[in-house]
């Protein structure tokens, strides 16, 4: 879905199985489409596995000084994107 204004919002919860080290959930910020395959050209904000939230801007990425916790089986993950006040929110709630 594109969106270039407004609120996006959505959850997720990561399964069973084991998570990798790449495992995270974020909200790319592009502005054609298709969006290059190629990680280092994108632009987006993420929360890492370690709870860290992370921006890429092409192959520069950069950690916040904040952290929520680590990502687990059966964390639920919820991304809430203003796009008109130009934040982002990350909720996550662990149900082990």
């Amino acid at each position: 879905m594109v969106r270039y204004q407004g609120v996006v919002s959505y959850a997720l919860r990561f399964d069973g199985r084991e998570m990798s080290k790449a495992d995270g959930v974020g909200f790319l910020l592009h502005d054609t489409l298709p969006c290059p395959r190629s990680v280092q050209s994108l632009h987006s904000v993420f929360l890492s596995k370690r709870g860290h939230v992370c921006t890429r801007q092409g192959e520069m990425v950069s950690r916040r000084n904040m952290g929520l916790p680590w990502l687990r089986t059966n964390s639920e993950i919820r991304v809430i994107a203003n796009l008109d006040e130009r934040w982002i929110e990350f909720q996550v709630q662990d149900h082990q």
